[in-house]
């Protein structure tokens, strides 16, 4: 299962280097992101966003092992906590 974690995370990093040189080659050229670009790198957003569920995931299974543990994600208690409900 390291081996798991280990592949998610480099695959992280490797969005993240792809999101980042998006950006980069607009500022070196000076210019806006174009839609393609800026397509490109909402796709990668979305990516990154379904990785780190993944990532949290498989981190709980490490750290638990089988027993099937639920982990909280610490962004969506985050989210909860800052966020006012709709009922008060």
């Amino acid at each position: 299962m390291r081996t798991n974690i280990m592949a998610l995370r480099q695959r992280k990093a490797d969005l993240l280097k792809s999101a980042k040189a998006i950006h980069e080659a607009a500022r070196k050229d000076n210019r806006d992101l174009t839609e393609g670009e800026e397509q490109n790198h909402y796709k990668l957003l979305k990516a990154l966003e379904s990785l780190e569920r993944d990532i949290i995931a498989e981190e709980g299974r490490l750290a638990y092992g089988s027993e099937g543990i639920p982990m909280p994600d610490e962004n969506s208690l985050s989210r909860r906590c800052a966020r006012p409900t709709d009922s008060g």
